[in-house]
């Protein structure tokens, strides 16, 4: 089981995301994408034209917009994320590693930050290269022992680089003038 949580707007990338998936299906047939998001009626239209030209529109479920829809993460096997532009952060990201969960993301905004250098916990790739996400997402899928590899690297990333404790401290720096970026 994939998940995506993002608006179902275009620089989120579903179009992408389901050309990569198409590839997923096509080795892994058993393999499901839920994608949970809110948008307008013609952002929601345009990521549903997108799925149903996918060769994998059975294996895609689009679902609204979920308050607490992170505590879906923890029932998914890799959280994707398809952004193909202005992705600032990527808060799924720290919340898919903080509960063990492998991501696959694109090289877009904050995205390789999160996820480190080399990345921890998944895999971030160029967001043209819907081949290597769809390989990534295989590898992660087929292979339990390299998920929970991955995902328990992820979680020490995330605890130690996004607690809650740090992140206050360098905001307060941050506010004060006083952030040395470490």
């Amino acid at each position: 089981l994939c998940i995506t949580l993002a608006n179902y707007e275009e620089r989120k990338g579903h179009k992408f995301l389901f050309e990569a998936f198409s590839k997923v299906t096509s080795e892994i047939p058993s393999a499901q994408l839920v994608c949970c998001g809110g948008g307008t009626v013609c952002e929601k239209n345009t990521v549903l034209d997108s799925k149903h030209a996918s060769d994998s529109a059975a294996n895609i479920h689009l679902l609204d917009f979920i308050p607490n829809g992170s505590d879906l993460i923890t029932q998914a096997d890799v959280l994707l994320i398809s952004s193909q532009s202005l992705e600032s952060f990527g808060l799924t990201a720290v919340e898919a590693m903080v509960r063990g969960v492998p991501v696959v993301s694109t090289k877009v905004g904050g995205l390789p930050e999160v996820m480190g250098t080399p990345s921890i916990g998944g895999y971030v790739v160029d967001p043209s290269n819907s081949s290597e996400f769809a390989r990534h997402t295989i590898e992660l899928l087929s292979d339990k022992d390299l998920r929970e590899q991955v995902g328990a690297a992820g979680k020490k990333r995330a605890n130690m680089m996004f607690s809650p404790d740090r992140m206050a401290k360098q905001y307060r720096s941050i506010l004060k003038g006083e952030y040395n970026g470490v």
